[in-house]
């Protein structure tokens, strides 16, 4: 998906470039080992299609101000339609890791300190992921998501004492738990089951899919995500 025609992105890059297929190629590759953009084939695009329990994203082309071609995030789609709205690189990347798809790395920066200016930068390493489907009023998903990072960047250090990676470990989950939160209201907005929860009650939950299962099944779940950050590592020399 692009900001403007395909053509138009496509024109744009460098005459130098003579294979502007290849340019784009590698340049979404890239992103799919970082974790930031779903691995998806125009096979797996038509499963999605016509599955009515998960939804899917596209990459999201644009030029930036430096007037070159990059991937600002994802494209949410709902019911084989795109709802015109878009993940930032970061949002995805958090989805990605709750759909326990992480690829080869999910690089990631949280500012713990804005004042102060302080920030943290972890590659996750491992995730792990518990779903709780219950109705009540709505079907109440609850989904712990469980980190174990490596920090590769933090200027105050002193990592190698327990207190500094136990404070970091709390203000990790916390922020990460708030941008969950958000991202699944984005998500819920837009009607996109990008994490195939539909999906999830039509295998496991049968009983539950009957009674909401539609068009706006989405809009009958209410999820509570949870994120829980254990540093296991640190890149950084003390």
């Amino acid at each position: 998906v692009t900001d403007n025609s395909a053509n138009k992105i496509i024109t744009h890059l460098s005459e130098n470039e003579v294979e502007k297929g290849e340019y784009l190629y590698e340049l979404i590759h890239s992103s799919e080992i970082n974790s930031e953009i779903q691995n998806i084939t125009l096979r797996s695009i038509r499963t999605y299609l016509f599955d009515e329990g998960k939804d899917f994203m596209l990459p999201y082309l644009r030029k930036d101000e430096d007037n070159k071609v990059k991937i600002n995030g994802v494209a949410l789609f709902h019911d084989q339609s795109f709802t015109g709205q878009f993940l930032t690189p970061a949002e995805s990347t958090l989805l990605l890791l709750f759909m326990e798809t992480k690829s080869q790395q999910a690089l990631l920066t949280e500012q713990l300190d804005k004042e102060a200016n302080v920030s943290v930068s972890y590659n996750v390493k491992s995730v792990s992921r518990k779903l709780k489907l219950e109705k009540k009023e709505k079907v109440h998903a609850d989904i712990l998501l469980e980190l174990d990072v490596e920090i590769v960047d933090y200027p105050p250090d002193h990592l190698n004492k327990q207190s500094r990676i136990s404070f970091l470990e709390r203000q990790l989950s916390k922020i990460l738990t708030e941008k969950a939160d958000a991202l699944f209201k984005k998500l819920a907005e837009n009607q996109s089951d990008i994490l195939g929860l539909g999906r999830e009650m039509i295998a496991f939950h049968p009983s539950i899919w009957e009674e909401i299962k539609g068009e706006n099944y989405y809009e009958q779940i209410l999820v509570n995500p949870k994120v829980k950050v254990n540093v296991r590592s640190s890149g950084i020399i003390l």
